[in-house]
């Protein structure tokens, strides 16, 4: 080794310098092992690099080689070993680096604030679905309390029926009998005795009514400009009389009235939620009743129908249910009742009761996505038919 300055300096894969002539000495004639002229570590042949800091100590590396991302020194790219590369000035490189960077960063900034945007809407949303599941639960809870109170109420009643009963049947009246548990003894034929009091009657499908009238129950009212213009509405928007001949009635019809039919909607829109409203029936005629979109077409000569976004159930008073509208079989035998309307958005459900009853006549499941409103009918032989909506008592 020559000790002294180092002429054309190499790098070896140790990390050591050394002259490129002394180094071409130390290894010729070498075959298997190459040692470093310092540590004497092995550096494969062909794996050393030139080192262009110790080649020019006192130049500034003032150029910037893209094809290798390193600095060269201003001497060193006027040689030919650099003639055939792209060599910019360092201020000039790290501007055009720098604005690199900065396209990068903008569209992370934007994923980054989507990111955060979708993770703040997916914690609202799960809030609203957990105050949901609570009211729920808490309406479920005082469902499950009334209904329990409604049939321990009922299980009183009938326990003291029965024990009404047994004393009848009794041969000595004043001989003392033992007490009868209603949970785990069969009730006597119903030949064998007769009630002397009727019980209070649970509602056949759904115990519940008695929330639903109290919780449930929405202020209806009828729109007079939506009516057939053969109506007469009345009673504040509350009562709609059907007239006896329509042939014979001359009135002009209204822009957003019913022209095909008799009919008339409801004030009220619906969206979601449930609701609840009555109607008193008197006279005699066909009523129909239930809901129907907003867009439903108050010209069109065909029936109202679902595809037509009408959902209702058609009666006709006093004669007996209309078979082709009727899902269940209940004898209406007097001039004047009450209808329970249910609707449950959610569930896509509307529901109508006998109200003197407390009994089901019918569901209707199907999808609703509009806006909903109130839809009373009649068809035209119903001369004497009224109807009014009314506050149902519990």
């Amino acid at each position: 080794m020559c000790l002294d300055i180092l002429r054309d300096p190499m790098t070896l894969a140790c990390g050591h310098n050394c002259c490129a002539s002394c180094l071409q000495q130390l290894w010729e004639g070498l075959l298997d092992v190459f040692p470093c002229p310092v540590c004497q570590h092995h550096c494969a042949p062909g794996r050393q690099r030139v080192n262009i800091q110790l080649r020019h100590p006192q130049q500034v590396l003032s150029l910037f080689r893209e094809q290798n991302v390193e600095l060269v020194c201003a001497q060193c790219g006027l040689s030919c070993e650099h003639s055939s590369h792209d060599l910019t000035p360092v201020p000039k490189a790290a501007a055009q680096h720098r604005q690199r960077l900065k396209a990068y960063l903008q569209p992370l900034k934007r994923q980054l604030a989507d990111a955060q945007q979708g993770l703040e809407l997916q914690g609202r949303e799960t809030e609203v679905l957990i105050l949901q599941v609570q009211a729920l639960k808490a309406e479920m809870d005082c469902d499950l309390q009334e209904n329990q109170c409604i049939l321990e109420n009922h299980l009183e009643v009938t326990e003291a029926q029965i024990f009404r009963a047994m004393e009848a049947l009794s041969p000595n009246p004043g001989e003392q009998r033992p007490a009868v548990d209603v949970k785990t003894s069969r009730a006597p034929e119903a030949s064998s005795f007769q009630s002397q009091e009727a019980g209070p009657s649970l509602p056949h499908h759904y115990v519940g009514t008695y929330s639903m009238i109290t919780r449930f129950q929405t202020p209806v009212s009828l729109d007079p400009e939506t009516a057939h213009c053969s109506l007469l509405v009345g009673g504040c928007s509350k009562m709609v009389l059907f007239p006896r001949d329509t042939e014979d009635t001359d009135c002009e019809a209204k822009a957003t009235g019913f022209t095909s039919h008799m009919a008339i909607l409801g004030s009220q829109t619906f969206e979601s939620g449930r609701h609840f409203w009555v109607v008193k029936i008197s006279g005699k005629g066909t009523w129909a009743m239930g809901v129907c979109k907003a867009s439903f077409p108050r010209h069109a000569l065909q029936p109202p129908s679902p595809s037509l976004g009408c959902w209702h159930l058609e009666q006709h008073v006093n004669l007996g249910p209309d078979s082709a509208h009727c899902f269940a079989d209940h004898d209406w035998d007097s001039d004047s009742l009450r209808i329970g309307v249910f609707l449950d958005y959610e569930l896509c459900e509307l529901s109508l009761y006998h109200m003197q009853h407390r009994a089901l006549i019918a569901t209707v499941h199907d999808t609703f996505s509009d806006s909903l409103l109130p839809y009373f009918s009649a068809r035209p032989e119903s001369p004497t038919l009224s109807m009014k909506i009314i506050t149902q008592k519990a």
